[in-house]
């Protein structure tokens, strides 16, 4: 017998947690569980918990690779839309296995989750997890509906709900009008028709304001929404947030200068799409062997490593000459910057060349 400890985390914004049942399927490398419910004592997914679970298998099923959440109607209750961030797993071995949701679950359904470690198709060597890829693309291609309006243009997303405005001045196009020989803008009213993962809800907004509220009180309080004055050091700005720490806030706080946590931002920051593999270094950054050798470590060149391709470049020149505006009565400027990281052998993207402008 093997005893699995399942936590499930619900979602922090209002009307997260659920009353429906739910239930957990495990499949790993050498078996299957059973469809098991998630039940104990009191109240189970609600906003914000993080609920502990044992799920118990007859056999050890080897390395978890897929879970499958059940979402199912409980006694007479009407049905109600669940938040799931994550699913969490300790196996008998003791290793852990993470699964991220991070979206609604509307209906009655189940959802198939990942474990989270990160994968090419090519990378992708069992049945089970192919299929699973496959599956999610077919998924969303019934759910979008996506549409050629012109080989070569973009695609729209159709809803067959959707009638194109009625147009109140014909010689003057609205902002979600047609425009004839362009695809359709999708109407704000047809967001109803949308899945909750997709439509910025009543729920979201007024979840974002009972945040937002306390600490802009907080800031008038204390002077800070009306201050002008420059910071004179860095420490002072952790003063702002003295009653909304958290641990990742405070290890940002401890990490932030560290070149492996700059190199980490890359990866996990909001546009990591922004990083290429760089195989020439562009005559516009002319970084030299000698400059960024002490990075690099021993037995290796600048030229050896761009030919294994561990060298990144982020490349900023979008930013290019756009305009500033006028803070406090002065000007302001931006950098249009170009850096350079390596991949080393421990893991790690690091920095090794910055330089903050284009030429």
């Amino acid at each position: 017998m093997a005893a699995y400890k399942v936590k499930v985390a619900t979602g922090t914004d209002l009307l997260s947690g659920t009353m429906d049942s739910i239930s957990l399927t495990i499949v790993g490398t050498q078996g299957e569980s059973h469809k098991q419910l998630l039940n104990h004592f009191g109240r189970d997914f609600a906003t914000g918990a993080v609920d502990e679970y044992t799920v118990r298998c007859e056999q050890d099923l080897g390395e978890l690779i897929i879970i499958r959440l059940h979402k199912e109607r409980y006694s007479f209750l009407p049905k109600n839309s669940w938040y799931c961030n994550y699913v969490q797993i300790g196996a008998p071995d003791g290793r852990v296995y993470h699964f991220p949701a991070y979206q609604w679950m509307d209906g009655y359904e189940t959802l198939a989750l990942r474990e989270a470690t990160g994968k090419t198709t090519a990378e992708d060597t069992l049945p089970i997890l192919l299929e699973h890829r496959q599956e999610e693309i077919r998924a969303k291609q019934d759910f979008y509906h996506w549409r050629v309006f012109v080989p070569g243009l973009p695609n729209y997303v159709h809803i067959p709900s959707y009638r194109p405005p009625v147009r109140r001045n014909p010689n003057r196009p609205e902002w979600n009008g047609y425009i004839p020989g362009f695809p359709i803008l999708i109407n704000i009213k047809a967001t109803k028709f949308l899945n909750s993962n997709l439509r910025f809800s009543f729920v979201k907004t007024a979840s974002f304001f009972f945040r937002l509220g306390p600490m802009a009180l907080g800031f008038k309080l204390r002077g800070l929404v009306d201050c002008k004055q420059s910071w004179k050091r860095l420490k002072d700005i952790k003063k702002i947030f003295p009653a909304n720490k958290s641990f990742i806030s405070e290890y940002v706080a401890a990490h932030w200068t560290e070149d492996s946590f700059f190199g980490y931002q890359y990866l996990n920051g909001i546009n990591p799409g922004l990083l290429r593999r760089c195989t020439q270094i562009p005559d516009k950054f002319p970084v030299t062997d000698d400059m960024v050798a002490p990075f690099l470590g021993e037995g290796t060149c600048l030229q050896a490593e761009l030919e294994k391709g561990n060298i990144y470049l982020a490349d900023y020149r979008i930013l290019e000459g756009i305009p500033t505006i006028e803070l406090n009565g002065r000007k302001q400027h931006h950098c249009a910057p170009l850096c350079l990281l390596h991949f080393g052998s421990e893991g790690n993207m690091m920095p090794i060349a910055i330089q903050l402008s284009q030429t």
